[in-house]
């Protein structure tokens, strides 16, 4: 027992002995933050401009411009084509306030998705100061992007894939301006078809309002032949070249 109790009195000894210690180390340091918060920044700030040159010296990347279109040529998905076992495809990319509402529709694996999360990849690459995967890029000061992709839905929430989708697009129409970029992949899959046809008219409609720059790949057809006329709306549709080769293996 007496053991016991000397190995607990030491041991509480130790814990106040560390703490006085590292008390002391804090006082010698406070006077000093300013200084080391300072190094720390310049570290980081060095660390991202390293990284940044690494990635140009490995990859085929372009400096991007500022002006008032976004404009990109052959421009290509920064994670997608190194993880990829064959060539990229790449896409041309081009948007004002006059095509500022772009539909983009396809078949299944035709890249709408792909197509979508490049435009927003490159954009932020472009405004943290990197160079971007593409022969020319050139991008406007935008304050927000905004984002809809996948289906998730969530049991521990109770929320279901159509619930998920409409809080999302609800905090984007209440968010949006004309100084953002929006992202909206397949939004109207968590429900029926005649149903997520009139949500994504409906939401379509108030985005083109917003005046915000919107890339929205859907497989509703109805809905790039509804909004095709409408000011500032653009369709675009990804094509699919079947190879013999291709085939061969399916």
């Amino acid at each position: 027992m007496k053991r016991n109790q000397k190995i607990n009195v030491s041991h509480q000894e130790v814990i106040l002995m560390s703490d006085q210690a590292v008390e002391t180390l804090i006082d010698g340091v406070r006077s000093h933050m300013s200084v080391m918060f300072k190094i720390c920044e310049a570290i980081a700030m060095l660390d991202m401009i390293g990284a940044f040159a690494q990635l140009v010296t490995v990859n085929n990347y372009t400096q991007p411009q500022l002006t008032d279109t976004l404009a990109i040529d052959a421009g290509r998905h920064p994670i997608k084509e190194k993880i990829m076992q064959t060539k990229f495809v790449p896409n041309d990319v081009y948007a004002t306030q006059q095509t500022r509402f772009q539909i983009i529709t396809g078949c299944n694996m035709s890249g709408k998705s792909t197509y979508v999360r490049s435009v927003a990849l490159m954009t932020i690459m472009a405004q943290i100061g990197s160079y971007v995967p593409a022969n020319y890029a050139s991008f406007p000061i935008l304050h927000q992007l905004f984002a809809r992709l996948g289906m998730d839905d969530n049991i521990e929430t109770n929320v279901s894939t159509f619930s998920a989708e409409m809080r999302d697009i609800a905090f984007i129409l209440r968010n949006v301006d004309r100084h953002s970029l929006v992202i909206i992949d397949e939004l109207g899959r968590g429900t029926s078809t005649r149903d997520g046809l009139a949500i994504a008219l409906a939401i379509a409609e108030a985005l083109v309002s917003s005046r915000a720059l919107v890339w929205f790949a859907t497989h509703f057809k109805d809905l790039a032949t509804i909004m095709g006329e409408r000011a500032g709306v653009q369709n675009l549709h990804l094509a699919v070249q079947v190879s013999s080769i291709l085939t061969e293996r399916v």
